[in-house]
Formats: structure tokens, sequence, C-alpha cells
């Protein structure tokens, strides 16, 4: 199985950017291990779960705001270390002697904000996909606190697809003419299938009509919206 977490800059209470917890040692996965000094070390026997670190790149308004003050410091493709934010209460403490203000974390693979998206779907998850197409079982997710990241890296964007859209092209094409084009079968039960008789195939096709009929109103609506606001 594969994890891929975003982590974001922002912070409820002005933690170090990832830091999704009341602090670094709430969290708590396997493959991910915080440390208060010295290296982070990965283990070597093959892991069931991996856990991939993807820091996105700071938007404009954060920038403008200094919000960049190198709290992310990514010293591996395996190790990132966070420091405690400036004016923090954590860093107001570990100068008192109470706790830390630099913590490391290992994952199975650390990306950059120079990452691309298919150079992360490679990096993750295509390895996943062949395996699933060779009928292994496979479960990837993206963990995050809000603007982290999770949706452009899931679903992406019409020029920048994510891994969702990814994987369905690399199934298909796979599938490529082995595709079954009749109406008449429909999953049942996550991993069966039932005959439609000639009356259902009809109503099957009328919902299909009746979904893409309303994609085409919503896209219209968005464009003609789009030349009203413009």
């Amino acid at each position: 199985m594969s994890a891929v977490i975003n982590f974001t800059d922002e912070e409820i209470i002005r933690q170090p950017p990832g830091v999704t917890g009341s602090s670094c040692n709430d969290l708590n996965f396997p493959g991910l291990s915080p440390t208060s000094s010295g290296s982070s070390e990965v283990e070597s026997k093959p892991q069931t779960l991996k856990v991939y670190l993807r820091v996105r790149p700071f938007f404009k308004d954060e920038l403008s705001d200094n919000e960049d003050q190198g709290c992310v410091v990514i010293e591996d493709n395996q190790v990132v270390k966070l420091h405690a934010p400036k004016g923090s209460a954590t860093l107001k403490s570990s100068e008192r002697g109470i706790g830390v203000s630099v913590h490391k974390f290992s994952f199975s693979q650390i990306f950059g904000h120079e990452t691309s998206q298919n150079g992360l779907f490679e990096g993750t998850v295509e390895g996943q996909v062949s395996d699933y197409l060779d009928g292994k079982n496979a479960l990837i997710f993206s963990y995050g606190v809000t603007n982290a990241g999770k949706t452009y890296t899931i679903q992406g964007t019409a020029k920048e697809p994510g891994i969702l859209p990814r994987v369905l092209d690399t199934t298909f094409q796979y599938i490529g003419q082995h595709q079954y084009g009749g109406m008449d079968l429909k999953p049942y039960l996550g991993n069966d299938a039932q005959c439609l008789g000639p009356e259902q195939v009809k109503q099957e096709k009328n919902a299909r009509a009746s979904i893409f009929a309303s994609f085409r109103e919503a896209t219209v609506f968005h464009i003609c919206a789009m030349h009203t606001n413009g």
C-alpha cells in the first residue's frame, strides 16, 4: 500500500510547516519516525506501507506575508527537518530549555515543491498500478490539512492531471481492445457482474444520456459565467 501525504505550511498555532497535530510527536505513521537529534534511519526490511511526503510551494500571498522562514529543510530524499517558526511558542520554550525546536522525520521518499505531477506518479504509485493490473490489492490515499495540496495531487487539473486520472489512463491503456462495448453487463457487489435484459439496458442508456447532458449543461453554464464575469 502507498500513502501520498501532503503537508502544508499553514498551522493553527504557528508550528513548523507540515505538522498536523498539537506537536510534531503527534504524527504516528509506520515508516515515519520523528527524532529530536541525530540521523533518521529508514528500515531496510520491505515495507508493506510506504509513506511519501510532498512539499508544496508557497502561495503568492504566503510569500508576500514573509511566511517562508526556512521551517522545512529537506536533507535528502528520505529525511526532512522541521524547525520551529520564528516567534513561535515552541521556539521560545526551547530557548528556555523546555522541549526542542528541531525535529526530523523519515519517509519512504520525499518530493520537493519542484516535483511535477508525472514525476510524483512515476515515483510513487505507478508500480502499484502495475501490481494492481496483475491482480494484487493496493490502497492509495492522500493525507493533509486544508490547503496542503491533496486535491491537486489526487485530481490535478486539465493541464496537469493528478494521480487518479493517470491511474485511470494507465488502466484503460492496459485494457486496450479488450474493453466490452455492450451495456448488458453491470458490476454487482464489487467483484461480480449481472446480465441485463433489454428493458434494463434501455434504462442504463437513458441514465447515461442524462448524466452526459447534465455535464454538458454545467460546462456551458461555466463558460457563459466566465464570459459574463470577464
